[in-house]
């Protein structure tokens, strides 16, 4: 005897399992078709009830990123953290194509979310989180801080597939934050 068959009897579950595997994808793609067509009304108001499922499993589909004028840099973020004692260190934030597949694979949301926010003006109310994070997250000795974190934004455009041979890519530095970082932020 299994633990499943304390749900479902066996010969139950062999007959339905089909059936219900069956609905469970197609549920699925019908909400991936809904987010496509959101445009429309209809569409729209079937998949509200549905929203919070289908933002939770990443099932949105948005082609945003192609159209309707693609991303045309290659954006990463640095961080410096200045501790109590004066002592710099440097934090690079994820990089796709440097770290491998599978981590790729959890890191791709904290990727998209950096981009898409610190990537574009349009969030400056992001970059203190971001930097208390940073802060947080090197925080390794307890008698000396960090005090002080930095973010710089390097944008790179991309040179078209002719022009790139001959022109390599040259990255300008932006700052985004400098956040003095108090005790509160630590916790």
């Amino acid at each position: 005897m299994e633990w499943s068959d304390l749900l479902i009897d066996r010969e139950l579950w062999k007959k339905l399992r089909k059936i219900i595997i069956s609905l469970f994808v197609i549920f699925n793609f019908t909400l991936i078709y809904l987010c496509l067509e959101r445009t429309n009304l209809l569409a729209a108001g079937m998949l509200k009830p549905f929203w919070n499922y289908v933002l939770f499993f990443g099932l949105e589909q948005d082609f945003s990123v192609f159209a309707p004028s693609p991303i045309q840099a290659n954006v990463h973020f640095v961080a410096t953290i200045t501790y109590k004692d004066g002592v710099c260190k440097i934090y690079n934030f994820q990089r796709l194509e440097r770290i491998n597949l599978a981590n790729k694979l959890t890191q791709e949301r904290w990727r998209k979310f950096l981009d898409d926010n610190l990537g574009s003006d349009r969030y400056p109310f992001l970059y203190k989180d971001i930097a208390k994070y940073v802060a947080r997250k090197n925080n390794e000795m307890k008698d000396n801080p960090p005090v002080v974190v930095c973010i710089y934004r390097y944008i790179a455009v991309v040179p078209p597939p002719e022009a790139k041979r001959k022109n390599p890519s040259v990255y300008s530095i932006m700052p985004l934050i400098s956040y003095e970082v108090k005790a509160e932020d630590l916790r």
